[in-house]
């Protein structure tokens, strides 16, 4: 018969179980020998229920004193570890990452429309951490506890963003311009919208989209914008710089302290002692005195009624002109440089696109009657393995080559049919005697009067021929 007995207390919440090992017989308890071993407490655990969470070390301790009436705790059930809740990281500052609740309104109110959330196209506006599930608890007697898993939010694109991948987990933006959060959705405004006029005094205006003013521009103001500009009326002396076009619907007109500079395009109604250079073409439609105006692309002014005073007009394709000049006013130069002469650049691409094409036929058929040898040996042959690789080889930089050279002459074709000839003058009215031309390093002032004219470089000479009898 056992001289012991099994005592099991389990908790209120079942996470710990207790045991106690009593005498049974009589003598001195202390000196007892016979002791239950570890196979038999862990029976006895079992048939009270306690199944989980059982620490052999603390029961083989407890068996190793040999000591009865000793309570001590031998199982312990795990804790369920809760989910954590999604949120959303926003990225509106430079330098800084808001995390922010969406249900919560007045961290919302954090994100309205402000110039100090301007973002570059390609930013990444917010970042969504989905929630995590959390792991599922147990008792010492085997009872599940199950985890509450952590709440999903939802990050919505609006206008002008996109997503990076399908889980929907980065937002950027498709546009520069200043990044807003409309009935729960990041928005990007790529236009920035000023109605009335800018007056002396304002503030200068840096916006990394499209800037529209809807008035006039007075002096003395910086207009910065990474896309275009557009001024609906007038503008002084302001200074303009835009990563895209410049539009100008009213004048440019100041005493000589405006500057409009674009990356792309100028349009401009009229132009007096102002600087104007464009990375595309300039568009005048009216006058131009005293300007200077810079082109990379072409200047065009061969409206009826436009005129050039005094001026300035450098381009590096072509110049379109109505009048230039008067009686008793200030001459004009007009500057052509680094002009392409496009039949002899074209004749060249096609002589390498003919080339190209006629090396491409020849290591074909060669390619062709090497795969016939190599079929026929019936064996593998290193020297033909070698030499068909390296006909694959030069296919492949022959047809990269190919398709540079059509490129290229696509584009030139392209940019004839958008801008005209290059290297050429045209001069819708008359260009007045005095002006000066100057045409890829061959220089001229006109003695005389020109009217209806095509000004060209002929052989290191300037040459003046009307319209009807003119180089095509």
């Amino acid at each position: 018969m056992a001289k012991y007995q099994f005592k099991v207390e389990v908790s209120p919440t079942e996470m710990e179980a207790f045991l106690t090992i009593l005498h049974a017989g009589s003598g001195d308890a202390e000196s007892v020998r016979d002791f239950p071993d570890y196979t038999q407490v862990v029976r006895h655990l079992k048939i009270s229920g306690v199944t989980c969470g059982i620490n052999r070390d603390t029961i083989e301790r407890l068996l190793q004193r040999r000591k009865f009436g000793d309570t001590i705790m031998v199982a312990k059930g795990t804790e369920y570890v809760p989910g954590k809740d999604g949120f959303i990281k926003y990225h509106f500052h430079v330098g800084e990452e808001w995390e922010i609740d969406p249900a919560n309104v007045d961290c919302m109110n954090l994100l309205l429309k402000s110039d100090d959330n301007q973002v570059q196209k390609g930013d990444l506006l917010a970042l969504h951490v989905p929630p995590e599930k959390g792991h599922d608890g147990i008792t010492v007697t085997g009872k599940k506890i199950k985890a509450v898993a952590g709440k999903a939010v939802y990050l919505m694109g609006g206008t002008n963003t996109y997503f990076t991948d399908s889980n929907r987990r980065e937002l950027r933006s498709s546009v520069s311009g200043v990044v807003s959060i409309k009935a729960g959705a990041v928005h990007v405004d790529g236009t920035r919208l000023l109605e009335g006029d800018l007056v002396n005094g304002s503030e200068d205006i840096d916006f990394p989209g499209h800037v529209i003013v809807l008035g006039n521009v007075e002096d003395g103001l910086k207009i910065h914008a990474g896309g275009r500009i557009e001024i609906h009326g007038n503008a002084g002396d302001v200074q303009l710089e835009s990563g895209g076009d410049i539009i100008i619907k009213g004048t440019f007109i100041g005493r000589g302290k405006g500057e409009a500079k674009a990356a792309g395009d100028i349009q401009v109604k009229q132009v007096v002692n102002q600087s104007v250079t464009a990375l595309g073409s300039v568009q005048i439609v009216n006058e131009c005195e005293n300007a200077q105006i810079s082109a990379a692309e072409s200047i065009q002014m061969g409206y009826y009624g436009s005129k050039v005073i005094g001026s300035t007009l450098e381009a590096k394709w072509n110049i379109a002109v109505n009048i230039v000049g008067g009686k008793e006013l200030p001459s004009s130069a007009l500057h052509l440089n680094q002009c392409t002469n496009v039949n002899d650049f074209c004749v060249s691409i096609n002589d390498e696109i003919d080339k190209c094409q006629k090396e491409l036929d020849n290591i074909e058929t060669e390619t062709k009657e090497t795969q016939m040898e190599l079929s026929q040996k019936h064996r593998r042959n290193k020297e033909l393995i070698y030499k068909m690789r390296d006909l694959q080889e030069k296919q492949r930089e022959l047809t990269d080559k190919l398709n540079g050279h059509n490129l290229v002459l696509k584009t030139l074709q392209g940019k004839c049919k958008k801008l005209g000839d290059p290297g050429v003058i045209n001069v819708l009215t008359k260009v007045r005697k005095g002006t000066k031309i100057s045409i890829d390093g061959a220089d001229k002032t006109l003695e005389k009067t020109v009217k209806d004219t095509v000004i060209r470089n002929i052989n290191g000479q300037i040459n003046t021929m009307t319209k009807e009898y003119s180089l095509v």
